[in-house]
């Protein structure tokens, strides 16, 4: 039997141990005189002694109230008790009813206290993961760090080195050295049978010929044969500085005759120049490469506003004396190739500043369409200090001049010579750099030099 069924004579008799309390229900609008909207959850399970025993929504005569109004139903402790046996009464079902009800909602609180404890354990795990987590990012930044300072020693060391012997190779003292070695092979090494060959190296030299002392240079060992190759395996790219521009100015990709920071002159000046114009500069160097086991192709370093060194995988070579080896140039193009496909170079010139580099600036322009600049700074057929350029850059430069897009030359004996061969070319002489000498500030560096002190000069 329902409790809506019951009549309020069936409830008087135990009124003295109970309470009823009638109110409107979810009441929207408020009337202008009620302040509070009851709902269900507005009254709790006990009150003091009391417990609910029954709430439910009931239809009421319009006279008193136009809807429906909620009726709430306590009963006292003593009542609980003592209403066990009596058959008019539903209080043992409802306080029943209401006893399982409390204990399911115990048992759904503690749940939800097991699971915070559980999600707090959780989280407590976590966080000692992340602290560990961040632990091994710190010794493994600084082992990367570590790494990258012995990968940058050694490749200084390589730089230096290759600078420092070509700085030797320029002397003279250097060539005399040549000489004798080449003397001392001919007559004490090869004896009686060096002898001709002696005295017609000696008469050629004496006659302003070609000395011919190449194969007596002295081979040094590449300090890169002797690193591990792991300790380059896992260099992290670093092709991300030189972003790709939206006003699609045109490139500048240099094949140098030297490293960057050699001493500044021509190359840098234009390179420079052509930077401060807002064209993106690759300067190729040619003599820092990464090792063939690197996974990175190339590798880039900004080293000025709008210039960037590169780094390509490439095997050692000699740019002076040597020839390029066909898987030489075809590591140097795969290089340049992921280069111009990863910063988006659609447009650019490349140019070329000593004729080793002809394949790789041909190469270039047929795969990419970039226009080829031969700036021949110097005459390399005829040039007579070391490091002199091997055969295979004199054989390259007799085709370089009739196949660039455009040929600088910076002198016009050059230039006539190449007219003579129906050959156009472009004079740009040598110059000072004029933003930095128009300008001189008064200093103290020359104040001892007398009438007769010797005058030095350093020049290029």
């Amino acid at each position: 039997m329902r409790l809506r069924s019951l009549s309020w004579k069936n409830i008087s008799p135990h009124a003295e141990a109970s309470t009823s309390f009638w109110r409107r229900i979810k009441e929207s609008p408020l009337h202008p005189l009620h302040t509070v909207q009851f709902q269900a959850p507005s009254f709790p399970i006990r009150i003091g002694d009391f417990t609910r025993i029954h709430a439910e929504p009931l239809l009421v005569n319009r006279h008193y109230w136009p809807g429906e109004q909620f009726l709430v139903i306590y009963a006292s402790g003593r009542y609980l008790r003592d209403s066990v046996d009596r058959p008019d009464s539903m209080a043992q079902a409802i306080a029943r009813l209401e006893a399982a009800r409390s204990q399911e909602s115990r048992r759904a609180d503690a749940a939800e206290f097991e699971r915070n404890r559980q999600r707090q354990r959780a989280e407590e795990a976590e966080a000692a993961l992340r602290m560990e987590r961040e632990k091994w990012e710190l010794l493994r930044a600084a082992s990367e760090t570590l790494r990258s300072a012995a990968i940058k020693g050694v490749r200084d060391f390589h730089a230096q080195f290759e600078k420092q012997i070509s700085a030797y190779r320029s002397e003279r003292a250097w060539r005399i050295m040549l000489a004798i070695r080449k003397a001392y092979t001919l007559l004490v090494r090869r004896k009686l049978g060096g002898i001709s060959a002696f005295i017609g190296w000696s008469a050629r030299a004496a006659l302003g010929k070609n000395a011919e002392l190449e194969e007596f240079e002295p081979k040094f060992p590449a300090i890169l044969n002797f690193v591990p190759r792991e300790l380059f395996a896992s260099a992290p790219s670093v092709r991300k500085p030189a972003v790709r521009r939206a006003d699609r100015r045109y490139d500048i990709v240099v094949l140098p005759i030297f490293d960057y920071d050699f001493r500044f002159q021509r190359p840098q000046q234009i390179a420079v120049q052509f930077a401060r114009s807002g064209h993106r500069v690759f300067w190729i160097s040619p003599a820092r490469y990464l090792p063939l086991s690197s996974a990175e192709a190339y590798e880039s370093k900004q080293i000025g506003e709008n210039v960037w060194e590169i780094h390509l995988r490439v095997a050692p070579f000699d740019l002076y004396r040597g020839a390029l080896e066909p898987s030489q140039t075809a590591a140097l193009l795969d290089g340049l190739g992921r280069l111009y496909r990863d910063l988006d170079l659609n447009a650019s010139c490349v140019i070329l500043q000593f004729p080793f580099w002809r394949q790789i600036g041909l190469g270039l322009r047929d795969k990419f369409g970039a226009r080829v600049v031969y700036d021949c700074m110097d005459d390399w057929q005829n040039w007579p200090t070391e490091p002199l350029p091997g055969a295979f850059s004199l054989a390259e430069e007799n085709k370089l001049v009739a196949e660039s897009d455009v040929l600088v030359v910076t002198s016009r004996e050059l230039r006539d010579r190449h007219a003579a061969e129906h050959i156009e070319s472009i004079l740009i002489p040598n110059a000072a750099d004029f933003e930095f000498f128009r300008d001189p500030q008064p200093n103290s560096l020359l104040a001892g030099l007398t009438a007769r002190s010797p005058i030095g000069l350093t020049s290029s």
